[in-house]
């Protein structure tokens, strides 16, 4: 699993104010039982709790090297808990309201509650960092550069790698000339490193050529902007600099200039796995009754598969099988899609015809994504072999792989704003790799849903589907 600082920072924080809540919500149970005060206290617990977490943050509690070593910041953490509560009683006295609250409840709760919370942040320490150990929270991290920035940018790496930090290996395109790192695999050229982050995954690359190689870094960019990557610039700084710009990110208190972003991201990444899998969940429960009935026609329409299956390509450029009900007579499959389909194909059922004009049949694919292969929102994948005016996609036009760094969906901007079906002129294909391309650099759950509705309203229907 990727790894996010801001989105475990965020879901720490949730933790600790349920915690709080909850050990306030016990103390007052055990003592007071539930009445007619219920309500009073209940404000109190949730203003308390907000409190807490508001005087953390402050403290720096929620930054990642606070989090994975709670021992380290005792007094720290007991200090922004206390202040918390001191504000809280600050707060009753001035609405004259502190009478009203039991003392005993108060002070258990206090002494309840930061007990039980420094127990659970050393506890999720230790949790943290087996799981990074593991590599199930890890980021993996290329560097690009084996020359004298690159070694020593590894040599500051070896004294003081973060536990996320997974390093996978070296590579550079004079590899074949390389002496071998001691404890680092020299695993090749930038060819060698977009088919390593394809086929293993890699979540940041650090390049460590100079910024007076303009001319190899805009080729670099070029070449990894393919990525679903985080790329970044290790600039040369003097000797004792560990101060952060900003817009820079840094590792090991070292600065990275941050050049390609990965797309989805942290809370992006997280936003979209909810809503993919939320939607589609309670989209296939409404639409089960309507697929039955598809099911039982094209059965009864023409012999064959309920399904057609077809290989495509997807997330990081990495095939996989997407499905759609058939709409094809079953000797006529085209699987590779060598051969477009146009109006009045004669080899598309009747049924076929109308279900591809209603993008009916592309209601299997919410399976896709639910098994992870695909988004509600996305570009649409296409076939291995899928070609334009007879030229393969990818070489009619440049940026074509580019949309790869997300995952493909079942709807898209380019759909909902026409450019669908048929992709017999090289124009067709590019306008479509436009929008797709402006869909990446735009995403938000907002467009997402703005999408959705345009499709639900007006995209399942048109004059360029068949």
């Amino acid at each position: 699993m990727a790894f996010s600082r801001n989105v475990l920072s965020v879901l720490i924080l949730a933790a600790d104010w349920l915690t709080i809540f909850a050990c306030g919500l016990g103390m007052y149970l055990a003592y007071l039982g539930w009445n007619a005060d219920a309500p009073l206290f209940l404000a109190a617990l949730i203003i308390g709790a907000g409190l807490v977490v508001i005087s953390l943050h402050a403290s720096g509690a929620y930054r990642l090297p606070v989090i994975l070593a709670p021992r380290r910041h005792l007094g720290r953490l007991t200090g922004a808990y206390a202040l918390a509560f001191l504000l809280m009683v600050a707060l009753a006295f001035a609405l004259k309201i502190s009478d009203q609250y039991s003392r005993v409840w108060l002070f258990g709760w206090l002494g309840g509650g930061l007990g039980v919370l420094l127990a659970q942040k050393a506890w999720l320490a230790r949790l943290l960092r087996r799981l990074m150990e593991w590599g199930v929270i890890a980021r993996k991290v290329a560097v690009f550069g084996y020359d004298e920035r690159g070694m020593r940018l590894l040599t500051r790496l070896d004294g003081n790698r973060p536990p996320w930090m997974h390093l996978v290996g070296v590579f550079d395109d004079r590899s074949t000339r390389l002496p071998a790192h001691p404890r680092l695999p020299v695993l090749g050229t930038s060819e060698d490193l977009i088919r390593y982050a394809q086929t293993h995954g890699c979540d940041d690359i650090l390049v460590t050529l100079p910024l007076s190689c303009e001319r190899r870094l805009a080729e670099l960019i070029r070449k990894f902007s393919v990525l679903p990557t985080t790329l970044h610039l290790v600039p040369a700084l003097p000797g004792g600099v560990t101060g952060l710009q900003l817009g820079c990110s840094e590792a090991s208190g070292i600065p990275l200039i941050d050049i390609e972003q990965n797309p989805l991201a942290g809370w992006k990444y997280a936003v979209k796995w909810l809503e993919d899998k939320l939607l589609a969940s309670l989209i296939l429960v409404l639409i089960s009754p309507l697929m039955l009935l598809i099911a039982v026609a094209i059965k009864l329409d023409s012999p064959g598969p309920v399904l057609f299956v077809q290989r495509r390509i997807g997330f990081n450029n990495k095939p996989f099988n997407v499905y759609k009900f058939r709409t094809m007579r079953a000797d006529a499959a085209d699987p590779d899609a060598r051969r477009l389909v146009t109006r009045d194909d004669p080899r598309v059922t009747r049924l076929g015809r109308f279900l591809r004009r209603t993008s009916l049949d592309e209601l299997p694919q919410f399976f896709n994504v639910l098994k992870g292969d695909m988004s509600i929102v996305g570009p649409r994948p296409h076939a291995l072999h899928a070609c334009a005016a007879g030229r393969a996609y990818q070489e009619a036009v440049a940026e074509y792989a580019h949309r790869h760094k997300v995952k493909p969906g079942i709807t898209g901007w380019a759909q909902v704003n026409g450019w669908r079906g048929e992709t017999d002129t090289l124009e067709k294909i590019r306008k479509r790799v436009e929008y797709d391309l402006y869909y990446i650099d735009h995403f938000s759950l907002w467009l997402d849903l703005k999408i959705i509705a345009r499709t639900v309203l007006a995209g399942f229907t048109g004059q360029n589907a068949y």
